[in-house]
Parts: C-alpha cells; structure tokens; sequence
C-alpha cells in the first residue's frame, strides 16, 4: 500500500512533473508544494507571547492526540505518523515549537527554554478548547484540506 505522499509524486510524475523542473513562473507551484498541498492536513497558526505558532490537523475524530517533534526537527517529520493515526479514526495535531519549521523563531533564547516548549503545547491545547466552545479567535493562516 502506498502512503499518500508516495501515491500523489507517482501521479505528477506519471503527468510528466518532475522534480528537476524549476518553474519560473511564481504562481506555478514546484512539485514539492503540489505534493505538500495533497498530503497535509488543515494548516492553522495562532498568536502566543506575541510569536506566531503553527499547528497542522489531520483527521475529525473524537480521540484528539498531539504528537509533537523534538528538539532541533519540525512538525513534518511526523507527517506519516498522524496521516496513519487520522486514517484510524483519531483527530491530530503537529505543533511546530518556536524556533522549528514554520512557527515563528524569536532571537532570544529564552524562547527555547523546555518550560516555555511546555506552555506553548499547553497554549494550542487552549485554542482547540476555544474552537471547540466555538469561540475560537481568527485563524491567521489556514490552508485547505486535500484528501488522499
């Protein structure tokens, strides 16, 4: 069985995209963004301590799981990880910490204490409890789903 990510660059490539193709024309995407478009989830951000962080969701389910990444990776290293776990039924979350993908990077370093990792997970629990009140603030980037 092929995962979605492998399935989606089988079929740009079977329409003659390739990777080695450099568009010049910048609302044509790259093959890398077309494949990110049809593999990720629902990407949201939201603000905390003045610093913008963002959080992809995949899946609708009861079961709500916030799988993060480690020190020094992003979010997108664990891609496979909550398709698979959406796909069982369960609602996820990847959080990009401050400092790590596309989540804000301040210049001071007591941004990227372990305790302030801590209140920013604490922090996106908060917002998916506002959303789920309804009374979740505006998003500030979302990007639409694509299913497999």
């Amino acid at each position: 069985r092929l995962d979605a990510y492998e399935l989606a660059r089988k079929t740009l490539f079977a329409e003659g995209i390739s990777s080695s193709k450099i568009y010049l024309d910048p609302l044509r995407p790259s093959l890398e963004d077309l494949l990110d478009m049809i593999t990720s989830g629902v990407r949201s951000s939201f603000t905390y301590a003045g610093n913008r962080l963002v959080f992809d969701e995949y899946g609708e389910g009861e079961q709500l799981i916030v799988y993060m990444h480690g020190l020094l990776i992003d979010s997108d290293i664990n891609r496979g990880i909550a398709q698979a776990l959406a796909a069982r039924g369960n609602r996820v979350v990847l959080l990009d910490l401050l400092g790590h993908g596309r989540s804000d990077k301040p210049e001071h370093a007591s941004a990227y204490r372990i305790d302030a990792y801590a209140d920013q997970v604490f922090a996106l629990l908060d917002e998916l409890v506002r959303e789920l009140r309804g009374t979740r603030r505006a998003v500030t980037h979302a990007e639409p789903r694509f299913n497999e």
